[in-house]
């Protein structure tokens, strides 16, 4: 009966999970973020209604990121937004709550196995919705550029590089037809979504992964499929798209630097991230010692001036930059920023030293994790967005404390 009641309450967790991240690829952000909320009090009442203390290794200073962003709107720039104010409150705060929906998880003993088995039936689909999508536009639309492609289908899913590399370096798919046909097709959505974020996800996964004998193999197949995937890419290079994805792969660097010459309007619009950065810094510049050290504070925007509609925002200012780092330079300060490295950069040395003393593939993926969040922040928003923030934390939360499960065993009958 006990057995039973445990196993109910996996599966209903189990449930939740392919939701949860059905919903985060899919869902607008406000109704992701309410389901995020509903799923999260079903966990609680699942878990007989015990609150985890500890949820994460330093935890306290994710969460002291968050007070810390409270504390600096008591000492407002100037006029805030109330809707400003809570969208930022949200974003800060979502981090710890997909965490502990991970942590709940984990409580609830839903299988590792079983949950590498959903990410990556659920990227097969989600890739197969995306090639899908893409076909339509192709077929409907005049698109002759890769940015009013992208404006159209969006810009893949977080989740498929997960789907791809567990496929790969795990056996929970037996069937070979099986495995071929999941690995095309989750390689033909990373191809076609032209997202670099998405091949550095993939990269640091596979590097990481391979981080042990058996894998070696694995490996080889995969730097194969990526020569694959380049020689497909110099075939083709003369074509509008792949040769629009070129330059942008190429102009990596120059996107993401603030030190340019934004007098020019077409600079602005090619190089739209390395502007943002320039405006966050210049406006970084000109406060007091106080708000450089501590932040403007939530509902601070940046000001960007008429080029707020590349991002699809209204007015004059955007409320997020695509670096991480900077966005969180301007809401919480040198204090946030260093916060936030402490919280990535600690958790990231707890578990590689936990793989050197067991290197379990559960260890390995948790370091990708953590190391992929660090390298994208610094390309995107990193954790901070819903659209790929709550994936990756609900990972964070389940990997961190897998091994404790057995301390809520009799919490669980």
């Amino acid at each position: 009966m006990e057995l039973a009641l445990t196993f109910k309450k996996s599966t209903i967790g189990l449930l939740l999970f392919g939701f949860l991240v059905t919903a985060q690829s899919l869902f607008p952000r406000t109704i992701f973020f309410i389901s995020a909320i509903v799923v999260l009090g079903i966990l609680f009442g699942l878990a007989d209604y015990h609150f985890p203390l500890k949820i994460v290794s330093y935890q306290t200073l994710l969460i002291g990121l968050f007070f810390l962003g409270l504390f600096v709107t008591l000492f407002p720039l100037g006029n805030y937004q109330t809707t400003d104010l809570i969208r930022d409150m949200v974003y800060f705060l979502s981090p710890v709550l997909f965490i502990l929906i991970g942590r709940y998880l984990s409580i609830l003993q839903v299988s590792f196995e079983k949950i590498i088995q959903w990410v990556i039936i659920l990227s097969a689909i989600l890739s197969l919705y995306f090639i899908g999508h893409l076909i339509w536009v192709l077929l409907q639309l005049n698109v002759t550029n890769i940015y009013n492609l992208r404006n159209q289908i969006g810009h893949g899913y977080t989740i498929v590089p997960f789907g791809l590399t567990l496929l790969i370096f795990t056996s929970v798919i037996k069937n070979k037809f099986w495995r071929v046909v999941l690995s095309l097709l989750m390689l033909s959505h990373l191809i076609l979504s032209f997202s670099r974020s998405l091949m550095i996800i993939t990269m640091i996964l596979v590097l990481v992964l391979a981080m042990e004998k058996k894998a070696s193999r694995k490996l080889i197949s995969v730097i194969l499929i990526i020569l694959l995937a380049a020689i497909i890419f110099k075939i083709f290079e003369e074509q509008t798209f792949i040769a629009n994805f070129l330059t942008k792969i190429m102009r990596t660097i120059t996107e993401l630097s603030g030190s340019q010459d934004w007098s020019s309007s077409q600079m602005i619009t090619s190089n739209w991230r390395g502007y943002e950065t320039h405006q966050a810094m210049t406006e970084f510049n000109s406060w007091n010692i106080f708000h450089q050290l501590f932040g403007g504070g939530f509902g601070n925007n940046i000001y960007v001036g008429d080029y707020a509609y590349l991002v699809g925002v209204k007015g004059n200012s955007i409320p997020f930059l695509h670096n991480g780092y900077f966005t969180i330079l301007i809401k919480q300060g040198v204090l946030g920023v260093i916060i936030y490295l402490a919280f990535l950069g600690l958790n990231s040395l707890t578990t590689f030293g936990a793989i050197l003393r067991k290197n379990s593939f559960e260890n390995r993926l948790l370091l990708a994790v953590f190391l992929i969040i660090l390298v994208t922040t610094y390309t995107t928003t990193g954790i901070f967005t819903l659209e790929n923030g709550g994936f990756l934390c609900v990972f964070i939360g389940y990997l961190a404390k897998k091994e404790q499960v057995s301390i809520w065993k009799t919490s669980l009958t």
